[in-house]
C-alpha cells in the first residue's frame, strides 16, 4: 500500500476492480413427487414448510386419538369398578348374557364418555383382574384422567394454531441439538460496493502558478474526484465546460470554479454584459462533453457572483458616481423563477458594481440600511 492509504478501502477496491470476488450462480435440482424439478431457494423453503406442517398435523391427530382412547378406557374402568358393574355378571350363565349385562350397567354413564361403547371395550373390561379391582385407586385414576384431559386440550389448541406450534417445535429442536450439530456455514449480509464511492478520492486536481489545472499538474490541490466523474469548469466571463478530469488544462487566472458536475444542481449567478447587470437562477441540465457554453451572454460578459442554491439575499455596493444617491442595495433572488442556463436572467442594475456578496461585508454601510430601498429585479 502507498503511504497514507486505508487498508479497508484498498480491500474494497480489490473486490471491485479485480477477480478477488467471483459471483457463482446455483441451480437447485430437487426430487418432488419422485421426479426431478428445478426450484428456487424460496420454493424449496415453502415446500419444506408445507411438508413440516402436514407432518406435525398428522402427529397431533395421532396423539389426539391416543389420548381419547386412554380417556375412554380409564373412564370405563372407573365406572366399572366404582359402580360394581362386575357384580351383575356373577349370575350370568352365557357369554352373551355377560356382555348384555355390562352394556346395561354402563348405559346410565354414557354421557361421561366421548365416544360410543363397542364390543372391544367390553372385552377390555372383562380382562380386568380381580386383584386390580381390589387394589383400584380411584383418586389416582381421576388424576390420570385430568392429566389426559389437560393434554388433550393442549393438542386441540396446537391443531388450531398449527403455524405457531411449528415455530415452537423448531426452536425446541434448535435448543436441544444446537451443541451436537453446530452450524458449519456463516450467514452474512452483502451490500453492493459503489465503484464511484471507492474511487471518490482517486484523483487530485491541482492548480499551478502558470494557470494550469489537472491531475498531471504540480501545485495546490483544489479538489479530489474519481476518474468516473465529470467536472464542471467555469471561467470568470461565464464560459463553462463539462469534461472528464483533465491531465492538464490551461485556464489562465480566470478560473471561477471547478467541481463535480451535477446536472440537477441549482445555481444563482450575477453577471454584467454591456454595462447592464443581470441576476438569474438556473440549472445547467444536459450538456455535450468538452463543448463550450456560456451562462452569461458571451465572451465580453463578466461574472460577478456564482453561488450554489438560492441565497437569502445578494448585497451590492456601487462605485461612486456624480449625482448618485443610492450607493448600496439588497436584492432577493428567491423572488425570481428558476430557469434554464440559457436564460438571460432579470435585469438588476446599470450602475457599476464595486462589491457584491451573499453576506454584508466590511464594505457594507449598516448606518445606511434604513434609508435605501431594496433592489428590484426587472
Amino acid at each position: 500500500l502507498s503511504p497514507g492509504a486505508e487498508q479497508e478501502k484498498a480491500i474494497q477496491k480489490l473486490y471491485a476492480f479485480t477477480k478477488c470476488e467471483t459471483s457463482v450462480s446455483s441451480r437447485l435440482i430437487c426430487l418432488r413427487d419422485h421426479r426431478p424439478v428445478e426450484m428456487t431457494v424460496d420454493e424449496v423453503l415453502r415446500f419444506d414448510t408445507r411438508q413440516l406442517l402436514e407432518i406435525l398435523e398428522g402427529e397431533l391427530n395421532l396423539r389426539k386419538a391416543k389420548l381419547l382412547d386412554d380417556f375412554h378406557n380409564k373412564t370405563l374402568v372407573q365406572i366399572f369398578v366404582e359402580n360394581r358393574i362386575y357384580k351383575k355378571i356373577e349370575q350370568c350363565k352365557t357369554f352373551e348374557a355377560v356382555i348384555k349385562a355390562i352394556y346395561k350397567g354402563l348405559e346410565p354413564f354414557r354421557k361421561q364418555l366421548k365416544r360410543k361403547i363397542v364390543d372391544e371395550d367390553i372385552e377390555m373390561l372383562l380382562g380386568v383382574r380381580i386383584k386390580r379391582i381390589s387394589l383400584f385407586d380411584i383418586e389416582k385414576n381421576r388424576k390420570d384422567i385430568d392429566d389426559i384431559l389437560a393434554e388433550l386440550a393442549e393438542v386441540k389448541k396446537n391443531l388450531g394454531a398449527l403455524k405457531g406450534y411449528a415455530i415452537r417445535y423448531i426452536k425446541r429442536l434448535i435448543k436441544e441439538y444446537k451443541d451436537q450439530y453446530p452450524r458449519c456455514t456463516e450467514a452474512a449480509s452483502f451490500k453492493e460496493v459503489e465503484v464511484r464511492e471507492l474511487t471518490a478520492t482517486e484523483l487530485q486536481i491541482k492548480r499551478d502558478e502558470n494557470g494550469y489545472i489537472g491531475t498531471n499538474v504540480k501545485g495546490e490541490v483544489i479538489m479530489e474526484c474519481s476518474s468516473l466523474d465529470k467536472l464542471l469548469v467555469v471561467w470568470s466571463n461565464g464560459k463553462y465546460k463539462v469534461m472528464p478530469p483533465p491531465e492538464k488544462l490551461f485556464v489562465d487566472d480566470s478560473l471561477e470554479r471547478c467541481e463535480i458536475f451535477d446536472r440537477e444542481k441549482q445555481f444563482t449567478a450575477v453577471y454584467t454584459d454591456s454595462r447592464i447587470t443581470y441576476l438569474k437562477r438556473f440549472k445547467i441540465g444536459g450538456t455535450i462533453m468538452n463543448r463550450e457554453y456560456f451562462l452569461s451572454q458571451g465572451e465580453k460578459s463578466k461574472l460577478q457572483l456564482l453561488v450554489d442554491g438560492t441565497p437569502e439575499a445578494v448585497y451590492v455596493k456601487y462605485h461612486k458616481a456624480k449625482g448618485q444617491r443610492i450607493r448600496q442595495q439588497r436584492f432577493s433572488p428567491a423572488s425570481i423563477a428558476v430557469k434554464g442556463v440559457k436564460s438571460r436572467g432579470n435585469r438588476m442594475t446599470t450602475k457599476g458594481i464595486q462589491y457584491i456578496g451573499t453576506e454584508p461585508g466590511r464594505w457594507w454601510d449598516h448606518d445606511d440600511e434604513g434609508a435605501i430601498p431594496d433592489g428590484v429585479l426587472l
